[in-house]
């Protein structure tokens, strides 16, 4: 007589693992379920590029006719700046421009060398300096002894020429009426040092 053996009987291996006829039927969706999951992720994609491409401006400081004054200093000569005499007037009309392509600001100094430098009043002390913009002459944009003179914060602009975007500088130096004796016969150098820093 054969024996039909009970639902719930397990095959020799599965009794030492534990598990069940229902648990492998489970554990077969499971794996059925996982395999969706994980399909479930998978994205359309695509790619692309974008290119740019960078170049750096500049700021170029020149006077007059194009002359940048660098490195050797731009030579100018004011009208009636020899053998001055009290109450006389030495002037010269200056061109500065940026032909750069970004935006400046400029700024001076000033530095005077005496051919004697013992003297009791300094030539570059004596003389009186106005620097005005031609294109406003009513205000100065300095005025007092020579070789204090300083500028600062012109705007130069871009991309200048001597025909378009220039700063006309005129510059009067003066010896007072007042000038004392001491100041005769003497001579002196004077170098006016532009600076074109880009605007901010």
């Amino acid at each position: 007589m054969t024996t039909t053996p009970p639902a719930d009987a397990r095959r020799p291996a599965d009794r030492r693992r534990g598990i069940t006829a229902r648990g492998r039927v489970l554990a077969a969706a499971g794996v059925v379920l996982a395999t969706a999951v994980a399909g479930s992720f998978a994205l359309f994609t695509d790619s692309g590029q974008v290119e740019a491409s960078f170049t750096s401006g500049s700021v170029d400081l020149k006077f007059d006719g194009g002359v940048d004054g660098a490195p050797q200093a731009y030579p100018v000569t004011f009208s009636d700046a020899q053998d001055m005499s009290p109450g006389v007037t030495a002037r010269y009309e200056l061109d500065v421009y940026n032909s750069g392509s970004v935006p400046a600001t400029l700024a001076m100094t000033t530095t005077a060398a005496n051919a004697d430098p013992a003297a009791t009043a300094p030539l570059e002390q004596v003389l009186q300096l106005t620097v005005r913009d031609a294109a406003a002459p009513a205000t100065a944009l300095y005025t007092g002894p020579l070789a204090d003179a300083t500028l600062a914060g012109i705007d130069l602009g871009s991309g200048g020429s001597q025909t378009s975007g220039a700063v006309r500088l005129v510059f009067e130096a003066t010896l007072p009426t007042g000038a004392s004796v001491d100041a005769a016969g003497q001579a002196i150098d004077v170098e006016f040092t532009f600076t074109a820093t880009q605007t901010p």
